[in-house]
Formats: structure tokens, C-alpha cells, sequence
């Protein structure tokens, strides 16, 4: 499926994080990573960085929107795809109506 390449974040080098999963992934572009630093701020805050956690939080903002707006383009082709379909099975079964008529008044 698509949507599992937009879990790859863009954001961050292959070469420097080859794995760029940000759920499955290991670096500081990852949700693991991102919930490690939060936890700073309650149990160590001194070594809370701020704006290091505004870029871990809009890296992984921006990688979960991608993904999602990927999730729902799929959803909506299916739904296109689900419509068409139905348009013509009920085509298809007025056609074959319209033939059963005529073939009993014949």
C-alpha cells in the first residue's frame, strides 16, 4: 500500500537513518523519540530541549499528515472506483430488464 511510504519521513537523510520509519524507525525523527524527549520535561527539565522537541513534533506533524492525505486520496479513488462500478451493474440490470420486457411481449 502507499500509505506506508508516507510513514518514511522525508525529513530526514537514507543515508544518516536508513531506517526512516518514524514508528517502526530508530532516530530523533521517530515517535519513540519524539515521546523520550517529552518525558524529559517532567523528570529531568534542565535537559529538555525546546527547540529540539518543535522540530521532532513538525517533522513528525508534517510525515503523519502525509500519510494520512495519501490514506485518504486511496480512500476516495476506492470510493470512486465503488461508485462507477455500481453505475454500471445498474445499467448493466436496466439493460437486461429492458430486454426481458421486450422478449415477453414478443
Amino acid at each position: 500500500m502507499r500509505v506506508e511510504y508516507f510513514f518514511l519521513s522525508q525529513y530526514v537523510s537514507a543515508v544518516d537513518a536508513p531506517f526512516r520509519h518514524v514508528i517502526h524507525g530508530r532516530g530523533e525523527h521517530t515517535l519513540s523519540a519524539l515521546s523520550e524527549h517529552l518525558d524529559r520535561l517532567t523528570s529531568d527539565p534542565e535537559r529538555f530541549d525546546d527547540q529540539l522537541f518543535r522540530r521532532q513534533l513538525a517533522l513528525f506533524t508534517w510525515t503523519l499528515q502525509g500519510a494520512a492525505n495519501a490514506m485518504s486520496a486511496h480512500l476516495w479513488n476506492a470510493e470512486e472506483q465503488e461508485a462507477v462500478s455500481m453505475e454500471t451493474r445498474l445499467t448493466g440490470a436496466a439493460a437486461n430488464q429492458s430486454l426481458f420486457r421486450a422478449g415477453t411481449q414478443m
